[in-house]
């Protein structure tokens, strides 16, 4: 019973992406804290990089209160984002 909220996010953009281009987002988990996770998503058209942003999720509770990562949601993620 835990939930997940941005606590940073930060966006470099290099190149614009138009309405009807193909994009990819690729995922990856970069380190976990006590009571969060980080992952970096690549966004491409092709082989260009148009953004890359970094996520840090924090993991709370129905109070909204921080909850500590259990194991179990480390595994899960790491099997999910590698």
């Amino acid at each position: 019973n835990v939930g997940f909220v941005a606590r940073r996010i930060s966006i470099d953009y290099t190149k614009p992406a138009r309405l009807d281009d193909l994009l990819t987002v690729e995922t990856s988990l970069q380190e976990f804290g006590k009571a969060s996770f980080t992952l970096l998503q690549v966004i491409r058209r092709g082989s260009d990089v148009l953004a890359t942003i970094h996520i840090k999720l924090a993991v709370i509770d129905r109070n909204f209160k921080l909850v500590k990562l259990s194991d179990r949601l480390k595994k899960t993620f790491t099997k999910i984002f590698g």
